[in-house]
Order: C-alpha cells, then structure tokens, then sequence
C-alpha cells in the first residue's frame, strides 16, 4: 500500500479547496432564503372629525404659515390629534362614497 503523505504545498492546497467549498456553500444557503419582506397590514379603528383644525411645520417658530388637517384620534375617549390629509392610505370617507 502507498503511504499520502501531506507536504506543506498539498496543505495549502486542501485550505483554498474547504475555503472555496466553505464560500460555495454560504452562498447557496444565502440564496435560498426568504428575504423578501412580507406584506403587513393592521387593522385600527380611528375616529376622525369632521372639522379641520391647523397645525404648523416644524421650524415654523412664528407660526407663520398655517397647514390645515384633519383630527383624528385612537380611542372614543382619547384626544383629538392633527393628522395630515393623505397620511391615512386608502382613505375613503364615507358621505363621499354614498
């Protein structure tokens, strides 16, 4: 029987290879993940009024140009809250829908 005997070059040699083998390897189980982001939707209930109130930007120190939004708030008995018109995706009053 033949004795393999490993010289410093054939060393080197099987390092690149489990190197190589190591990369190989990371990069397919990379590939194979579920990175994409899942769609998320919440359902909340918001109450919003029907008057408008103003608010202003920030850095608006004077209060010199006044935005009007809407008010909204989370809870029957929480505060009313500016919100900007638009903020609220998919938004659809219901007076204007009948």
């Amino acid at each position: 029987m033949r004795e393999i005997s490993f010289n410093n070059n054939n060393q080197k040699d099987i390092n690149k290879l489990l190197i190589i083998i190591f990369m190989v390897a990371c990069f397919i189980m990379s590939a194979c993940s579920e990175d994409e982001p899942k769609d998320r939707s919440e359902l909340i209930r918001m109450w919003v009024s029907a008057e408008t109130t103003e608010t202003y930007v920030w850095g608006d120190d004077n209060h010199e140009n006044p935005i009007e939004c809407m008010q909204v708030k989370y809870s029957l008995d929480g505060a009313w809250e500016p919100m900007m018109f638009g903020t609220i995706e998919y938004f659809r009053d219901r007076l204007r829908l009948r």
